[in-house]
């Protein structure tokens, strides 16, 4: 297997778990589950909002690739644009928790090398028309995106908790989010260089 596609597999594998993790820690506290989908008046989402975007990325692409592992010789076609909206996830995090279980045992399920032989074409929304276009790529690099946007959106997440106005829910999530969390590794690097 490809050194570049484990790394990649690992460090996905790795944000997908913190992301359980915390839907988990605050499935754990009844307090947190309105926190969970409330809306943030800044960010204009909630932290459920943002988990459920970034899960939906990994599991277009995750789904793509094992349909067309089971069909030799085909192409993984990946529609990032028909993402569901407003699902159960949103609501319930105990739906999220299984969810990002399901998506990790997807991110198993490609770890193979015939995967890494897959052609993987993401097509791509032009404009408000529904005209596409197609991009050449692979998997390691479609996995990387969908680990770069996750901790986007899990910084997101980091701003949404600081900004919950009561005291008591805003310190006990802050306390249910898992080290490092929204961060990139080269900011992760950065911030061990100056301390």
């Amino acid at each position: 297997m490809q050194q570049k596609l484990r790394a990649v597999l690992r460090a996905s594998g790795s944000i997908l778990r913190q992301q359980q993790q915390l839907c988990e820690n605050i499935a754990s506290t009844d307090v947190l589950h309105s926190v969970y989908s409330r809306k943030c008046s800044v960010a204009g989402a909630s932290i459920a909002g943002h988990l459920r975007h970034s899960l939906d990325h990994y599991s277009i692409l995750l789904n793509s690739v094992t349909t067309a592992l089971s069909t030799p010789g085909s192409k993984a076609l990946i529609y990032y644009d028909g993402r569901k909206r407003n699902v159960d996830m949103e609501k319930n995090v105990l739906v999220g928790v299984d969810a990002f279980r399901e998506c990790y045992s997807l991110l198993q399920e490609v770890d193979t090398q015939e995967a890494y032989s897959i052609q993987v074409i993401p097509v791509f929304q032009i404009g408000q028309s529904d005209e596409t276009s197609q991009l050449a790529s692979s998997l390691d690099r479609e996995l990387w995106f969908c680990a770069h946007h996750a901790i986007h959106h899990n910084a997101m997440i980091m701003m949404i908790s600081n900004l919950v106005k009561n005291e008591s829910e805003r310190k006990l999530l802050l306390e249910t989010i898992p080290e490092g969390f929204g961060l990139a590794p080269a900011t992760k690097s950065s911030l061990e260089e100056t301390n």
